[in-house]
């Protein structure tokens, strides 16, 4: 059976998901932590919205993969590049029905994405999603390693 990317983008998600379930890591999340990732989204939100590439580079892991809900998919490189250069221009991001888990040092976080934008080239827009981030502490410090898009 032949996978699209979007199966496959998704299948690995929830294998990074059980490979942390599964690790023995505790299931109830110190409330530090719960705070820290939280706080890494809404800088996250902050760096998108001033096309930050320093702090968008100190927030997302290297292995970064973004699978948009047009089925696109991106690693870090891209993903920096295409805010930082102004290929896509954010120019208000709210994120709600914030909900993370926490399970040793991968946190799984789900909201809803609601933003205006505007693409290279063509007329403003908003944008009404689900995001599921899969964030990894590294360093210390919690990263985003995973995040995928999908239309509510």
């Amino acid at each position: 059976m032949l996978l699209t990317r979007r199966q496959s983008t998704m299948l690995g998600g929830y294998a990074l998901i059980g490979a942390a379930l599964l690790s023995g890591a505790p299931a109830v999340a110190d409330a530090a932590d719960e705070a820290a990732v939280e706080k890494a989204a809404q800088d996250l939100r902050k760096a998108m919205l001033d096309a930050d590439g320093a702090a968008l580079d100190a927030l997302v892991a290297p292995e970064m993969v973004y699978a948009h809900s047009d089925g696109h998919v991106e690693g870090k490189a891209q993903y920096i590049d295409t805010i930082v250069t102004k290929k896509t221009i954010y120019s208000s991001i709210t994120l709600s029905n914030v909900n993370a888990v926490i399970a040793g040092d991968t946190a799984v976080m789900r909201f809803v994405f609601d933003c205006a934008y505007t693409d290279a080239g063509k007329p403003p827009a908003t944008a009404h999603l689900g995001v599921m981030e899969t964030w990894q502490k590294q360093g210390g410090s919690w990263k985003l390693l995973g995040r995928q898009a999908y239309h509510i």
